[in-house]
C-alpha cells in the first residue's frame, strides 16, 4: 500500500508541475519569448547618477539627476504612462537634514500602438533633481546619496527593472562643470515651464472639455497637445481637434467617464509645436474649469469619420467595491448552474448521495471543498494580477488560450471518466471486488474534496455567468487586495450551496440506502465526464492542428493502457511496471508534442458572409458609413459564448434583423491569446468573454449583457439603427 501511495502521490506531483510549468511558460504567448530574450532586456536600461557639478557647496542647490540610456527600440514612461505603463520611480537614501525634489519631467514622446497612447522616453534621458545641502556640512569632507530607480522598459515586450545606484562626490567651496553638465543643459530645455497664473480657461460639458487658449498664453503654429498629470483623466483613443484662429486657439479633449462631471480644474502639460526643441512651448500649469455649453461648432469638434473605434465604456454608476463584491459572490452563485460546471457535478454528487457518512465527516468534506475552492481563486487572481503587473493584457479564462492546458485538461476528464467506468479506482485498497459499494465512490476524504473544488474553478472559467463581467472588470483595475476580496466572494459564492448542503444534510433521509444503484448511478455519471472530453477536444481543434490532435488521442490511448494496468494491479492480476512506465512516457510525450503545433486554419463562422473577423479598420470605416456595428468577444473554450451563438446571434430571426438594419458584424476570436482582443475587452471594463459590443449609427457603443436574450437584442439593434433625434428638434 505504500508503494502504491507513493507511486501515485509522484505521477500527481509530476503531471501538476509539468502542466504548471507549460502553461506558466505559455499563458501570454509571449512569455517563452520573454525568457529567451532575458540577456537582451537585463541591458535594455542602463541607469546611473550623474551631477552638473564637480562638487557641492552647502546653502548652494546641487543638481543631480537620473540618468538613463535606452537600448535601440526600448523605451520607458512618462509621471503619467498612459494606457499602458509604469512611470518611473525613484526612491532616495540621503544625509540627515538632506532634501531632494524633482526639478521636473522632460517633455516625452507620444507613442501609439494600435489603440493605446503612452507617454515614453527612448534614447538617452535625464531626469533632473535639485539637491538641497544644509549649511554646516563641513567642507573637505564627501557625502554619498543612493537612490533605487525602478521603471518598466518595453519593446516586444515589457520588462520590470530596477537599479540601485550612488553617488559620492566632495564638499567643497567652489566647483566647476562635470563631464555631465552638457545633459543638464539639454535637459533644462525640455523640462516644462510652471506657470501659475494662466489665462487659458476651459469649459465642460459632459464628457468633453473645450481649452481656449488666447493669444496671450502662445501662439500655435502647428501642433497642440495637453497631457493631464493624472492617469485614466483623458480618453486618449478619442479625437482630440484644435483650432487655430487670428486671436485664440481651441483645444477639444473628451474624459473618461470615471473622470466625473464636475471637474473644477486640469492639471498637466500643454506642448505647442513640438516643444521648445522644435521652435514651440511647453507649460506646465492648472487650468480653471467650469461648466458650460460647447455646442456643435463644426470647427471645433470632430468630424464624423473622426469618431473613436474604441470607447472606454463601464457601468453607468461606478462601481464600489461592495458592489463588486456582492456581484461577483451573485455570479458565484448563478456559476453553479452554467453548463461548465456539470463535469464536476458528477464528482459532488457522488459524495453528496453517500448517506453512511456521519454528520461531522459530511460537514469536513464541504468545509475542504469551500476551501478548494477559494484557494484555487485566490491563487488564479494572484496569477493573473502577477501577469498583468509584467504588462501583459490578460483576463478571465486566459488559462485556455494555452493548448497544453486545454489538452492536459482534457486528459484529467478522460481519467475521471475511466475511474467512473471502474477501470481503476482512486484508493489504495487491493481486491475491491468484495464489496460493490465500497468501490462505488471515489476516495471521499477531506484532500479528495479539496482536489475537487480547486477542480471546480478549473472548469468553470470557460463560463461568465451575469454580473461576474463587470465584478471582475472592476477589480483588476484595482489595488490588489480588493482585487482578490473579489475573487475570493465569486469562490464563495460559487462553494456556498455545496456547503450548505453538507452542514443541513436532513435530505439524505429521502435517499435509497446504499447499494447497488450506487454503482449503476457512477457508472451514469461517466457520461457527463465523457461529454467534457469530447468538448475539450473540439476547442483544441480550433488552437492546433491535425498532428495535435493525433497528438492528443495517442496520448489518451497510451494512458488507458497505462490506467487500465494500474486497475489489474489494484486487483493483484498483474504487475507490469515496464507497460505503465512506457504508457506514461507516450503521454508525456504526446503533450509536448502539442506545444509544437499550432492552428493552420482560421476558425470559421456560422453565416460566414454576414460575420467577419474583427479589425479596427473595417470597424472604422463601418462607422464612417453611419452603419451600425456589432462586435462578438468570443472563444470556443466560452461555454456561453457557443450558448448565446446558437440561442441568440445566429438565429434567423437575428440574422434577418441584422441584414434588415445593414449591421456590420465582427468576430473577435479569442480562443487563443490576442493581445489587440485583451486590450479592446479591457477598455471595455471587461476581463473575459463573452462581451457585446454594439455601435449604433453615429458610432456611440453600448456593452449587451453577457446572457443574450432574442427580444432585447432585436429591440437593441433597431434603436442603434435609428439616428437620434437632432438637437434643434
Amino acid at each position: 500500500m505504500n508503494r502504491l501511495l507513493c507511486f501515485l502521490r509522484t505521477a500527481f506531483v509530476t503531471l501538476t508541475a509539468a502542466v504548471c510549468l507549460n502553461c506558466f511558460a505559455q499563458l501570454p504567448a509571449d512569455f517563452l519569448n520573454h525568457s529567451q530574450q532575458t540577456d537582451e532586456s537585463r541591458d535594455a536600461v542602463q541607469a546611473s547618477i550623474v551631477a552638473d557639478r564637480t562638487a557641492a557647496t552647502p546653502g548652494s542647490p546641487y543638481e543631480v539627476g537620473i540618468l538613463l540610456k535606452h537600448k535601440k527600440g526600448w523605451h520607458t514612461y512618462w509621471k503619467n504612462p498612459g494606457d499602458a505603463g509604469e512611470a518611473t520611480r525613484v526612491t532616495w537614501s540621503l544625509p540627515k537634514r538632506w532634501s531632494i525634489v524633482s526639478a521636473g519631467w522632460p517633455i516625452p514622446t507620444v507613442l501609439t500602438t494600435g489603440q493605446l497612447t503612452s507617454y515614453v522616453y527612448s534614447d538617452t534621458v535625464l531626469l533632473p533633481f535639485k539637491l538641497d545641502i544644509p549649511w554646516g556640512t563641513p567642507y573637505g569632507t564627501r557625502a554619498t546619496i543612493r537612490a533605487k530607480v525602478s521603471w518598466v522598459a518595453c519593446k516586444d515586450v515589457c520588462v520590470p527593472q530596477q537599479a540601485n545606484l550612488r553617488l559620492t562626490f566632495p564638499i567643497e567651496v567652489a566647483s566647476k562643470p562635470s563631464a555631465s553638465s552638457a545633459l543638464f543643459a539639454r535637459s533644462r530645455t525640455q523640462i516644462p515651464e510652471r506657470v501659475t497664473n494662466t489665462p487659458i480657461t476651459a469649459v465642460q460639458e459632459g464628457n468633453r472639455v473645450l481649452l481656449d487658449l488666447p493669444s496671450s498664453a502662445g501662439l500655435v503654429s502647428d501642433s497642440l497637445v495637453f497631457i493631464a498629470d493624472e492617469s485614466n483623466l483623458i480618453r486618449h483613443v478619442a479625437p482630440v481637434n484644435h483650432k487655430t484662429g487670428s486671436s485664440d486657439t481651441t483645444l477639444l479633449l473628451t474624459l473618461n467617464d470615471s473622470a466625473g462631471k464636475n471637474l473644477t480644474h486640469l492639471t498637466g502639460t500643454l506642448i505647442a509645436d513640438a516643444g521648445p526643441s522644435e521652435h514651440g512651448w511647453a507649460i506646465e500649469t492648472t487650468i480653471p474649469v467650469r461648466p458650460g455649453n460647447i455646442g456643435n461648432d463644426e470647427k471645433a469638434l470632430p468630424k464624423k469619420s473622426a469618431v473613436p473605434i474604441l470607447t472606454k465604456v463601464v457601468p453607468p454608476a461606478p462601481l464600489t467595491a461592495f458592489s463588486a463584491l456582492t456581484l461577483a459572490f451573485i455570479g458565484g452563485l448563478i456559476l453553479n448552474l452554467m453548463p461548465c460546471v456539470f463535469p464536476v457535478l458528477s464528482l459532488k454528487f457522488l459524495h453528496l448521495v453517500d448517506r453512511t457518512r456521519r454528520r461531522g465527516s459530511l460537514a469536513m468534506n464541504g468545509l475542504a471543498f469551500t476551501a478548494g475552492v477559494l484557494t484555487s481563486t485566490l491563487a488564479l487572481a494572484v496569477l493573473l494580477l502577477f501577469v498583468r503587473s509584467l504588462g501583459y493584457a490578460v483576463g478571465w479564462g486566459f488559462q485556455l488560450q494555452t493548448p497544453w492546458f486545454v489538452a492536459a485538461l482534457a486528459l484529467l476528464f478522460f481519467v475521471l471518466t475511466l475511474n467512473l467506468l471502474g477501470v481503476f479506482e482512486f484508493t489504495a485498497a487491493s481486491h475491491l471486488a468484495d464489496s460493490r459499494a465500497a468501490k462505488a465512490l471515489p476516495s471521499s476524504g477531506p484532500l479528495s474534496t479539496f482536489g475537487v473544488g480547486i477542480l471546480t474553478v478549473v472548469v468553470a472559467s470557460p463560463c461568465t455567468a451575469p454580473f461576474m463581467g463587470a465584478a471582475l472588470g472592476f477589480a483588476v483595475t484595482q489595488p490588489a487586495y480588493e482585487a482578490c476580496a473579489v475573487f475570493l466572494a465569486l469562490g464563495l459564492g460559487i462553494a456556498l450551496p455545496w456547503l450548505l448542503l453538507t452542514l443541513c444534510p436532513v435530505w439524505t433521509k429521502w435517499l435509497p440506502k446504499p447499494g447497488i444503484w450506487m454503482v449503476y448511478l457512477r457508472r451514469f455519471m461517466a457520461l457527463p465526464m465523457f461529454c467534457a472530453v469530447l468538448w475539450l477536444i473540439w476547442v483544441l481543434s480550433h488552437q492546433v492542428n491535425g498532428y495535435g490532435l493525433i497528438a492528443l488521442f495517442l496520448a489518451a490511448g497510451a494512458l488507458t493502457l497505462f490506467l487500465w494496468a494500474f486497475g489489474r494491479e489494484q486487483y493483484g492480476r498483474d504487475h507490469s511496471i515496464v507497460l505503465k512506465s512506457v504508457s506514461l512516457f507516450v503521454t508525456f510525450a504526446c503533450l509536448a508534442v502539442l506545444s509544437l503545433c499550432d492552428t493552420t486554419t482560421s476558425r470559421s463562422q456560422s453565416g460566414a458572409l454576414l460575420w467577419q473577423p474583427y479589425s479596427a479598420k473595417a470597424l472604422e470605416r463601418a462607422i464612417e458609413q453611419g452603419k451600425p456595428a456589432l462586435i462578438d468577444f468570443t472563444a470556443s473554450w466560452c461555454v456561453t459564448c457557443q450558448f448565446n451563438a446558437m440561442t441568440v446571434l445566429h438565429t434567423d430571426a437575428t440574422t434577418a434583423a441584422l441584414k434588415q438594419y445593414g449591421v456590420r458584424c465582427f468576430v473577435a476570436d479569442w480562443t487563443r491569446r490576442d493581445a489587440e482582443i485583451t486590450r479592446l475587452i479591457n477598455a471595455f471594463g471587461r476581463t473575459g468573454v463573452p462581451l457585446y459590443v454594439l455601435y449604433d449609427s453615429t458610432g456611440k457603443p453600448t456593452v449587451l449583457p453577457e446572457l443574450l436574450q432574442q427580444k432585447s437584442l432585436l429591440e437593441a439593434l433597431e434603436k442603434a439603427a435609428v439616428p437620434a433625434p437632432s438637437s434643434s428638434r
